[in-house]
C-alpha cells in the first residue's frame, strides 16, 4: 500500500466529513421557505448564472433579497424551495433539494474511495 496515495485519500475523506458536518448544523437550525427567482447574475467564470431569489422571512415578515445557486434550469419567476439561516438570511440560503445540499460530500467521499481502493491494489 502507497501511503501517500492513502494520505490523499484521507484528505478527500476529511474534507467530504468537515462538509457534512457543516451541513448537518446548517440543517439543524435552518428554516425553510418558497423563494421566487427575481434577477440571473452572470458569472465572471462559470457555466451557468448564479439566481437572485426574493423571500419572505418566516419569522420577521421582512423580504428579503438573496442568492443562492439552483443548477442550470433556473428561470426568472420559477418558485423554489429554500433553506436560510435565520440569523443570516441574505447569505448562504440553499436549494431545499438532495443534489443541492449533499452533492459536493458525495463526490469528495467517492473520489476518496477511489484513492483508497487505488492505494490497496498498487504495490
Amino acid at each position: 500500500m502507497n501511503w501517500w496515495i492513502f494520505a490523499i485519500a484521507a484528505l478527500f475523506f476529511c474534507i467530504s466529513f468537515y462538509m457534512t458536518n457543516n451541513i448537518l448544523k446548517f440543517l439543524s437550525t435552518c428554516l425553510r421557505v418558497q423563494a421566487t427567482i427575481i434577477k440571473l447574475e452572470r458569472q465572471a467564470r462559470g457555466f451557468y448564472p448564479i439566481p437572485i431569489f426574493q423571500f419572505t422571512d418566516s419569522r420577521t415578515g421582512r423580504e428579503i433579497i438573496g442568492q443562492g445557486n439552483t443548477g442550470m434550469n433556473a428561470k426568472i419567476g420559477k418558485v423554489i424551495n429554500i433553506l436560510y439561516d435565520p440569523n443570516n438570511p441574505e447569505i448562504g440560503a440553499k436549494v431545499d433539494s438532495f443534489p443541492g445540499i449533499w452533492l459536493g460530500p458525495i463526490i469528495l467521499a467517492v473520489i476518496g474511495c477511489l484513492w483508497l481502493f487505488a492505494s490497496l491494489f498498487t504495490g
